[in-house]
């Protein structure tokens, strides 16, 4: 993810994905954990003795350790005052296995990786996870590139704007991301450049 304070150490190109942070669940998880953990928003704060607050505070949460997921999840346990059981793990295959096993009910992370990740698992555990629409964060995605080369950076920035203004790039979205859909190709429009 694009951050400011990740680039005092490094450049970024354009953005390459919508990414953010977004709940991943087993399967076969609970329709009242799930329904919390929804694209629809509530129409009344979740606040401490809830129905939501408590299917949360029952509710083994797990997160990657140094991410914007887990500055996040801590900021909004905190402003909730939901005293959910929050798991820090090393790595997303971890967390992600942990889910499987049932050690964790809901991992929470950023789409982009989690997706990636799942790719380098074994069948039955990518069949058994379910990452939810409910976008928590919005974050851009981009290529990390060396700080200061502003050369590279442009050559970079220009062979992505001319890969998304061709009429094959929506297929190659589709086979590696995920379905191109409105929300994906406005994201994209808005983000090529002109030459």
């Amino acid at each position: 993810s694009d951050t400011l304070g990740r680039r005092q150490h490094a450049s970024f190109s354009l953005p390459v994905f919508a990414g953010g942070n977004r709940a991943a669940v087993r399967a076969d998880a609970p329709a009242a954990l799930r329904n919390v953990l929804s694209e629809s928003r509530p129409t009344k704060p979740v606040w401490r003795g809830t129905p939501a607050a408590t299917v949360l505070e029952s509710t083994k949460l797990a997160v990657v350790g140094s991410t914007t997921g887990e500055t996040w999840l801590n900021e909004r346990a905190k402003t909730l005052q939901v005293n959910a059981r929050i798991e820090r793990v090393p790595d997303y295959a971890t967390a992600l296995r942990q889910l499987v096993a049932g050690d964790v009910d809901v991992v929470f992370g950023d789409r982009v990786v989690m997706l990636g990740t799942l790719q380098a698992l074994d069948p039955k555990t990518r069949s058994s996870v379910v990452i939810l629409d409910r976008m928590f964060t919005h974050e851009h995605a981009g290529l990390a590139l060396e700080y200061g080369d502003d050369d590279f950076r442009v050559l970079v920035d220009r062979a992505l704007s001319r890969t998304y203004a061709t009429p094959e790039f929506a297929a190659l979205y589709a086979k590696w991301l995920g379905e191109f859909d409105e929300r994906a190709r406005t994201f994209f429009v808005w983000n090529t450049l002109p030459e």
